[in-house]
Formats: C-alpha cells, structure tokens, sequence
C-alpha cells in the first residue's frame, strides 16, 4: 500500500471482509504471502495473527517470500 494511505484502516477492512467471506464458505485456515522484503506487510500480518510457515524463492526470482498462516485461535473469530 502506499505510504499516504497506510494506517487508515483500509487493509484491516479488507482482510475482516475477507476471512468473512471464508468462513461462510467453509474455509479451515488461512494462508497469505507476502514479499519477504516487505517489512512493513510482514508486520501487518503477524499483528492480525498470521505465523510465518515458510521462505522461498521461485526459480529464476532472487526475491524470497514469506508464507504465513493464520493462527488457530484467530480462524475462529
């Protein structure tokens, strides 16, 4: 997200919307990856209860991304 509209409460709608929309359906976890030089959106999810599984990169991509999954616990809510 763009710095002027960071803190706005834009991407914690989203995700509530979200994880709403995947309860409904049936959904027994969550996953995001996020750019693991993204400190910013790492913070984001683990302050909204996501725990970092995994680091990889993609053949050919020197970027590495980080796999988080939501905790149990915050699934449920």
């Amino acid at each position: 997200m763009l710095p002027e509209f960071r803190g706005r409460g834009f991407g914690t709608a989203v995700r509530a919307e979200a994880l709403e929309h995947a309860r409904a359906l049936g959904a027994a976890a969550a996953e995001t990856c996020v750019p693991a030089a993204n400190t910013d959106g790492l913070r984001f999810a683990r302050l909204r209860g996501f725990d970092e599984i995994d680091r990889y990169t993609l053949d050919g991509d020197p970027a590495a991304w980080a796999d988080l999954r939501l905790r149990a616990a915050e699934a449920g809510n």
